[in-house]
């Protein structure tokens, strides 16, 4: 998957539009050898909850907790078609896109030229993009936008408009941001912001402890308390040595979670978009998986042990998007009736055992799919 500035097993199919794609009946189970990464041992700290001071000398509490896990099968993905358009889809079959841009467009407040990069809370109340031109932006800036697209707004910290480098994340109250940005140690770096009455505090750093150039893909946990990240040396992660990291929305906390050495043998020299999911962390990998080396998405079990293929049964799957009940979205390339390689957004099933194709045909843009109840 790129950022900003600026991505078998075979089994049985039935293959219609919007199919379902059954398991693979008796495949027997993949290990994979390897250790337990170990823990950090660059003295961060465990993840604060604490109370947080502004620049100002404001006292910001903590985001409160999210609303309680659903459970009856509900689902939002958000995702971009031809590099400018933002669809919103039910995870369900049959489901048809909303034009969140054309929607944005019959406000009459400007834009339309680009949108990109769209994320939401996981209650869905709220979304994040980047928008082209929009509510006075002179450029492409954040912008926040209620769940009914009725209005919204510039979100602009201590009154400065931003361009976000990258997917940026919010709470379910709507008043904390997480976005990338550049202007600060690193090449890129991750910032918060929380509403104050009408306006937006100054930007926090959050990622001043990385030793990584690159630090981008903002994804809040299901608590709201941390943020998982693409962390590296290069712009793309594609371009290798990139690792998936985390750091408290307080800005502490910051560690390195799980890189390419985590298993043998590693295809590729990167891991990227790491979700956090309820079973634990997603994102994308390259390892063995018996006589083949796949880009699928991985798992990192929340309960300890090693990286497991959760999504071997889709080969060549990229931007996981985890959703509250436990399933997960994923841009699946080599999905039956898809012999161009397009980026079909399809939800797995929370063990990723079979799954459904929401965008068959479609190729959906990968630079990130936002995801909610």
């Amino acid at each position: 998957m790129r950022h900003a500035l600026p991505l078998s097993l075979l089994f049985s199919l039935c293959a219609v539009s919007g199919f379902l794609v059954p398991a693979c009946g008796d495949d027997p189970d993949v290990t994979v050898d390897g250790s337990v990464p170990p823990p950090p041992t660059d003295g961060s700290t465990v993840p604060t909850t604490d109370a947080t001071v502004l620049e100002d000398g404001a006292i910001v509490p903590p985001p409160p907790p999210p609303p309680p896990l659903p459970t009856d099968g509900g689902g939002h993905f958000y995702y971009t078609v031809n590099e400018k358009t933002v669809l919103r889809i039910a995870a369900k079959q049959g489901a048809q896109p909303e034009n969140l841009t054309a929607a944005l467009n019959r406000l009459g407040k400007g834009g339309g030229a680009r949108d990109r990069y769209p994320s939401a809370s996981i209650d869905g109340a709220w979304m994040v993009m980047s928008a082209d031109g929009r509510f006075g932006c002179q450029g492409e800036c954040l912008i926040r936008v209620p769940r009914d697209v009725s209005g919204g707004e510039l979100v602009k910290p201590g009154g400065e408009a931003i361009s976000p480098e990258g997917l940026s994340a919010i709470v379910a109250s709507g008043d904390l941001i997480v976005f990338p940005t550049t202007g600060g140690p690193h090449r890129v770096d991750l910032y918060a912001t929380r509403r104050q009455g009408s306006t937006w505090s100054a930007k926090q750093l959050l990622t001043g402890a990385s030793p990584y150039a690159y630090n981008n893909a903002a994804s809040l946990t299901f608590d709201g308390q941390r943020v998982t990240f693409d962390c590296g040396s290069s712009p793309y992660p594609e371009g290798g040595n990139n690792f998936a990291c985390e750091v408290s929305v307080t800005g502490t906390g910051f560690r390195k979670v799980v890189g390419p050495d985590a298993l043998p043998n590693p295809r590729q020299t990167y891991v990227q978009n790491p979700r956090e999911g309820l079973d634990g962390l997603l994102f994308e990998m390259a390892w063995p998986i018996g006589g083949t080396s796949p880009e699928i998405v991985w798992l990192l079990p929340n309960a300890g042990g090693p990286p497991t293929p959760i999504a071997k049964n889709f080969n060549n799957t990229v931007a996981a998007s985890p959703l509250p009940d436990g399933r997960f979205g994923i841009l699946w390339l080599d999905s039956p009736n898809n012999p161009s390689g397009r980026h079909e957004l399809t939800v797995a099933l929370r063990d990723g055992s079979s799954g459904i194709v929401l965008t068959p045909g479609v190729d959906v843009t990968d630079n990130g799919v936002g995801c909610s109840d």
